[in-house]
Parts: structure tokens; C-alpha cells; sequence
């Protein structure tokens, strides 16, 4: 039970059990802040600190917030969803607080023990020196791209397992290699082919040569890669780094969505408006500035803002991943092949669509607060979620048939065609 008195806020409705397991580190706690309207905050307060201790070593850490992150509430129904990173394995004390009211929950975190799993890279072709397309200012290196990639390979991660529990199933999801800071393993994919020979390839032409490139990697043994036994145990998403914004043509060169075998492919354009860790999460969700005309990709931003583009691109990943592990487009949910919306899913307001959307949200203090958060620009996404959903069917063929959810099936059954555009 929250500590506390009964006229200021009080946890409920948390969506974790105590002591709950679970296989992936980025953890989201869901519930809603009982007589949080009574308690007359400001907004400047409306805030869940959320922060997370290994119980060995609870006894020297209990009071410590260091490292906490905050997330927004919403006013009039309390609504609030946090995020954790767990960042190795054994069992944490998640302690969330909200003016003098605290809580806390028990988890173990325990990766899955499996070949089957899932690899991320970021790929480079062999003549490119330059990094990401980014506004001026922006850290747009080869490094801060894996760091982007990493955050949101969890969040894609978190994202399968709670739609599964949405679904009124256990938590389901991929399994990654995590390395020491409990963050999946990224690799800088060095490609042998340039980025003009890149731009004249077919879509299994390219399929084929970024096997090839993971195939050598792995056989010379580089940093980071290792060959794994059975090459079919292991799934590769690849995002693209050497397309960029062409002014002649007013669009992005060689923007491509593939799907191939256990490749998964997509154009790593707009990664300036991706999270690189918990801290950024709820800003980059609710960043409704416009983006400058030569960063739009028409592809994920139909709304041309930096919080439309980072969602957009996140469902297109998605899918593909959705794709490559056997699943269909569907009429509705969350594949539907117009949905860009999963960080609904992430956050508990999202920013106001037409000119409503012209209002800035605020400055991020940089710990997920906002000097000002500006309520009017904002609207609450609601607990319910309607739309956001994954399928019955979506749901059994995962559990059912996909070895890279479901490791312990009896033998390894979904198929895909060599190449597909997404």
C-alpha cells in the first residue's frame, strides 16, 4: 500500500504484479493517482518520480532519487504511466512518488535464455562520412545513432509485451543481447557497397548484400559480432545510414521498408527526433514542433512534427519486425498499415491535432519534466486505448507459430518470402 495520508494522492489500478517476472529490462508501470485533484498541485508537481534499486542493495539506496526520472499525470483522471530500466539481471524495488505519497512494487528481471533472438545494427556504407540527416546543433554521429537505436529497440521490446497484455495474455516479446549497461548490443554495419551502388539496387539485391555484410562480420570475427550456430535463430534489423534528404528531388534517396527471410530493413531518416534514453521519452512524445522542410520524411510524418515523425517511425519498425515474425496487415489495430500512433501506448497525453497543435508544450527540464507544461496543447490518450490493440489472430499466430516470442515451440515454422516491401 502507498505511504501516505488519505486526502493526498494514492496509488491504484498498477498494471504489475508484486514480485512479477519478467524477460525484457525497460519496464512500464501503469495505474492511476487516487485524489490527485484533491490534493490540489500545481502542475509544476503533477508529476510520478520513478526510480529503481536492486533489492541487495535497497538498504544503502532506499531514500535515494538519484537517477529518477518523472512522468506527467493527468489531472483529471490521474492516469500515469512510468518507465524503468532494469539494468541487469535479479530482483528491484520500483519506487514511484507523487507529492508525499510513495509506492512500491517488486520485480525480477530474468532475460530469456534463447538462440532465438534479435539483432539490431546500424549501417554505414562503405563511402559515407557523414552522419545523419539532423537540425544544426544536433549530435548526429555514428555512436549517438546506436544509443538512439538501443533506447528504442527496448522500447519496441516493451511495446510486444504489453500489447500482449493488453490482450489479456501473458507478457510476450523478442529477446535481445544486452551488454554490460543492460542495453541492447548495437553494431556499426560497415556495407562493401557504396551508397550510388546502394540507390541502383533491387530490394533483394540489397537484401542479399547486407547479409553478406553481417555474414563477413561475423566470420572476421569484428567487434560485437558473433556467429551464431543456426542462422535462421537469429533476426537482423538493419537501419539504413546512408540515405539522406535530396534537395534536387525534394525527398528522401533511397528510402526503403523491406522485409526478407530474418532481415528487416528500414531507412534510418528523422533518428534526430528518437529518444536516446528514459529521460527524453516523454519530450520526443510530445515535441510538436514543426520539422524543418528538408528533415520531413513524407513516409512517417504526416503531420510534419518531431513527435509525429518519432511515432511514425516506430510503427513502421513495428511492422516490419510484426511482418518478419509472420504476422499480416489487419482492417484495424495496430496493424493497420496507416498506423503511426504507438506512442500512445508510451505516454499518457499526446499534443492536440490542427492549430491546437501550433501551441508549444513546453522546455524539458531534462529529467522528464517540463518548465511549463502547457495542458492546452495536450490531450489525454485515455486508459482504454481504443484502436491500439494487437488481434486475436495477430496474437495466436505470434504465441503460436513464431519461435522468436514463443522459444519454446517444437520446431521452427514461419516462413517469409525472400524479399518484401513493406
Amino acid at each position: 500500500m502507498p505511504s501516505g495520508l488519505s486526502n493526498t494522492p494514492a496509488y491504484s489500478s498498477n498494471n504489475l504484479r508484486q514480485n512479477e517476472v519478467l524477460a525484457f529490462p525497460l519496464v512500464l508501470i501503469e495505474g492511476t493517482i487516487e485524489h490527485v485533484g484533491d490534493a490540489n498541485l500545481p502542475d509544476s508537481a503533477l508529476y510520478v518520480q520513478a526510480v529503481t534499486h536492486d533489492v541487495e542493495k535497497e538498504d544503502e539506496l532506499k531514500n535515494s532519487w538519484v537517477g529518477s526520472v518523472c512522468w506527467p499525470v493527468v489531472r483529471e483522471s490521474g492516469h500515469f504511466k512510468a518507465f524503468v530500466h532494469i539494468s541487469h539481471p535479479g530482483k528491484f524495488n520500483i519506487h514511484l512518488r507523487i507529492a508525499n505519497a510513495t509506492y512500491q512494487l517488486r520485480v525480477r528481471f530474468e532475460p530469456q535464455k534463447t538462440k532465438w533472438i534479435v539483432r539490431f545494427h546500424y549501417q554505414k556504407p562503405s563511402d559515407s562520412y557523414q552522419g545523419f540527416d539532423a537540425p544544426s546543433g544536433v549530435d548526429n554521429s555514428d555512436s549517438d545513432a546506436c544509443q538512439r537505436l538501443k533506447f528504442n529497440a527496448m522500447v519496441l521490446q516493451s511495446t510486444i509485451a504489453e500489447l500482449f497484455h493488453r490482450a489479456g495474455f501473458a507478457r510476450k516479446t523478442f529477446a535481445v543481447e544486452l551488454d554490460a549497461d543492460g542495453f541492447p548490443v548495437v553494431n556499426v554495419l560497415h556495407s562493401n557497397h557504396t551508397i550510388s551502388q546502394a540507390r541502383r539496387m533491387t530490394d533483394s539485391q540489397l537484401l542479399t548484400h547486407l547479409t553478406e555484410d553481417i555474414q563477413a562480420a561475423e566470420a572476421q570475427n569484428l567487434k560485437g559480432y558473433t556467429k551464431p550456430s543456426t542462422a535462421s535463430r537469429v533476426k537482423h534489423v538493419v537501419l539504413l545510414g546512408g540515405p539522406h534528404f535530396d534537395p534536387r528531388v525534394h525527398k528522401v534517396s533511397n528510402y526503403r521498408e523491406l522485409v526478407g527471410g530474418d532481415m528487416i530493413v528500414n531507412t534510418g531518416f528523422g533518428l534526430f527526433t528518437w529518444p536516446r534514453s528514459l529521460n527524453e521519452l516523454t519530450s520526443c512524445c510530445f515535441n510538436c514542433a514543426s520539422i524543418a522542410p528538408e528533415l520531413i520524411m513524407d513516409q512517417c510524418s504526416v503531420q510534419q512534427t518531431y513527435w509525429a515523425s518519432y511515432s511514425g517511425a516506430l510503427s513502421i519498425l513495428l511492422h516490419l519486425l510484426s511482418l518478419s515474425f509472420g504476422l499480416k496487415y489487419r482492417s484495424d489495430g495496430v496493424m493497420r498499415k496507416s498506423f503511426r500512433q504507438t506512442t500512445r501506448l508510451l505516454v499518457v497525453m499526446e499534443p492536440r491535432s490542427g492549430k491546437k497543435q501550433l501551441v508549444a508544450v513546453g522546455r524539458p527540464v531534462g529529467d522528464g519534466r517540463f518548465y511549463k507544461l502547457e495542458s492546452q496543447a495536450l490531450k489525454p490518450v485515455g486508459a482504454t486505448l481504443e484502436g491500439i490493440y494487437l488481434d486475436e489472430l495477430s496474437i495466436g499466430e505470434l504465441a503460436i507459430h513464431c519461435r522468436w516470442i514463443n522459444p519454446k515451440l517444437v520446431k521452427y515454422v514461419v516462413t517469409t518470402n525472400s524479399a518484401t516491401a513493406a
